[in-house]
């Protein structure tokens, strides 16, 4: 869903993702045509789950990345997809064609141009990736990749720009190509007078009215002795614009001429210079936007039965256009991953893990925050696995240490590699997940009348219901929106029931340190990371490195320092901590013996049943 998405930080949008951060979308969606936008859109927010897919996919991508030359010119403006029009926006209107080509969703000679332009570029591209296939079928390298191009790609590609020469043929022989140039005097591109024996008496006349117009405009300039300027143009311009019909204009710099033309009249002042006209100039641009709106309307009439022939080419056009996208997208994926030195994640099936998921990845790094921080980033291991008893992976560590960051750049590692994608990291080893699951930042629903711990356990129960034992669950820091107690025996049943019951794979950043203590349940699979941090020195120093084990203290109130808190405050918060971990007995430290029986029961009894057997513990004053 787009919520899990932007919790993620895959999409923009989430006050909880990391500041220092990209979105993965603005990294991927870098390709040079809209089409190509949309398709790594889609594949962002639907990954695939068929292996053979995604294989295919990687392949496609690995020939790419390793074709830096090809991939270049592919996704080049010379002859590559760069400036490749909206085509399918394009088909769209030509299917909803009507004699009324003066409606906004009508289609009109610029949609034809358009279309003539895409096959032109279609030629282009077709051209590059034959050249690139037959080369790289001399080396014999990515066979299966080549073979796909030529049969996926190539092939149709082929057999379309066949099919559309004739469509290019029909734009060349009725749009007249002087007038793409002269934008100034056309609303629209104008068929060619040769086209049609009424257009071409029209053009004649609209000829003459020109030649008239100007001879007007010179008649000013001799008048006002205006003369040119240091670039040899008229000082005196005769101009038209989409909003005001034809007019003279004249620099502010040189308005003292309109004192030398008689009858000269004041249309604007704008930054550009003063516009105004005369009677001769209106009675000769009258004349020509009469003959103008005459040539205009027996040219509906032509360009309405042209646009009737090129939507005959809408499938044509729609399977070329759809194609290009997806060479757009594969090559896009490819400029990513060589642009940033990713690496191509090894799949694994199911039945070579025991039939349970498999996930192992080395120097992973989360694409987002390391595009901004660069080399400073700390890559960090993982391991996880549903046949070795590692399901849920339990990380504590301090505020800002990390946590948060790490768990998000573990979704959105199997998230890239279901999409086919290079992942950031050294090498990457996974089964498929049926699903990314995420309960992830703070929120309220003010409009429903919903607490921040009211969406979140309504966010956790819907998680439970979908999850399976091929889901992947990103849950950070769950219960810390009510009492201490309750919240704990939440994230404890949570968990429990997520490892045991379910099966599924779990990555579950908290702060309730006691949460560790289930790497003691029998079937549950629990494990414990933690971010590690630096305290020899005065100042709380983040390593951003994750470790084996559980995090031995608390550094809330290390944070709360750093934060800038008054010492006062801090140093009552260090003792007040000790007197409630004193008297409540939830200590793992390293110092503190591990739980005994009686406090293991009030856990499973909280975890059970919070509000029966919560005892809030005395704080001394």
């Amino acid at each position: 869903s787009d919520a899990a998405l932007r919790a993620l930080g895959v999409i923009s949008g989430s006050s909880s993702a990391p500041r220092a951060s990209k979105p993965l979308s603005q990294l991927l969606l870098l390709q040079v045509s809209p089409g190509g936008g949309k398709l790594l859109d889609r594949w962002i927010r639907h990954p695939l789950h068929e292996i053979s897919l995604v294989r295919s996919r990687q392949e496609l991508v690995r020939f790419f990345v390793e074709d830096a030359c090809n991939r270049d010119g592919l996704r080049g403006d010379a002859g590559g997809l760069k400036g490749t029009p909206d085509v399918l926006k394009i088909t769209d209107k030509l299917r909803s064609l009507s004699e009324d080509l003066d409606s906004p969703r009508s289609p009109s000679l610029k949609d034809a141009v358009d279309l003539y332009r895409f096959s032109l570029r279609l030629n282009g591209v077709t051209t590059l990736l034959r050249d690139a296939l037959n080369a790289q079928a001399s080396t014999g390298r990515h066979q299966n990749a080549v073979q796909t191009l030529r049969q996926r790609f190539l092939s149709p590609l082929e057999k379309a720009v066949r099919e559309l020469a004739r469509l290019q043929a029909l734009v060349e022989e009725v749009v007249d190509p002087a007038s793409m140039q002269d934008a100034r005097r056309w609303t629209r591109f104008k068929v060619q007078p040769q086209f049609h024996p009424e257009l071409q008496r029209l053009q004649g006349a609209l000829d003459a009215a020109t030649a008239a117009l100007e001879a007007a405009a010179g008649a000013v300039r001799k008048a006002a002795k205006s003369g040119k300027d240091k670039q040899g143009k008229e000082r005196i311009k005769l101009e038209k614009t989409p909003v005001r019909t034809w007019h003279l204009r004249v620099t502010k710099k040189d308005q003292a001429l309109l004192k030398k033309v008689a009858g000269a009249k004041t249309l604007a002042v704008q930054s550009s210079g003063v516009l105004f006209t005369t009677a001769s100039v209106e009675r000769a641009t009258a004349k020509v936007d009469r003959v103008e709106s005459e040539y205009l309307g027996v040219q509906r009439q032509v360009e309405y039965q042209a646009l009737k022939v090129a939507a005959t080419y809408c499938d044509v056009l729609d399977e070329a256009a759809e194609l290009l996208s997806e060479l757009d997208a594969v090559s896009t994926l490819a400029h990513v991953a060589a642009v940033n030195d990713w690496t191509c994640p090894e799949l694994l099936e199911l039945e070579d893990t025991g039939g349970k998921f498999f996930l192992e990845v080395e120097g992973l790094k989360h694409p987002g925050v390391a595009a901004v921080r660069g080399d400073e980033f700390i890559p960090n291991d993982f391991r996880m696995a549903g046949a070795e008893d590692r399901r849920v992976c339990v990380m504590t560590g301090p505020n800002c240490g990390g946590k948060s960051t790490f768990i998000r750049s573990v979704a959105i590692a199997v998230l890239l590699a279901q999409m086919g994608s290079f992942v950031p990291a050294k090498s990457m080893r996974t089964t498929l997940f049926s699903r990314i699951l995420t309960r992830i930042g703070a929120s309220d629903n003010q409009t429903k009348g919903h607490s921040t711990f009211f969406s979140e356990c309504s966010e956790v129960a819907g998680m439970l219901e979908e999850a399976d034992s091929t889901s992947l669950l990103i849950i950070d820091e769950l219960g810390r929106g009510t009492d201490t107690f309750d919240g704990f025996g939440i994230a404890w049943a949570v968990c429990k029931h997520v490892g045991k019951t379910l099966g599924s794979a779990c990555l579950f950043a908290t702060h309730f340190h006691e949460v560790t203590e289930l790497d003691k349940e029998s079937g549950v699979g629990a494990f414990n990371q933690h971010v590690a941090a630096d305290t020899s020195g005065d100042e709380l120093v983040m390593l951003y490195e994750v470790r084996e084990g559980y995090c031995d203290r608390s550094f809330g109130c290390h944070v709360a320092k750093m934060a800038n808190f008054p010492e006062e405050i801090v140093v009552e918060a260090e003792q007040l901590t000790e007197e409630f971990e004193a008297v409540s007995g939830f200590r793992i430290y390293d110092k503190a013996p591990r739980r005994s029986r009686e406090t293991a029961e009030l856990f499973d009894k909280e975890a059970e049943n919070p509000s029966e057997s919560r005892k809030r513990p005395k704080v001394a004053a």
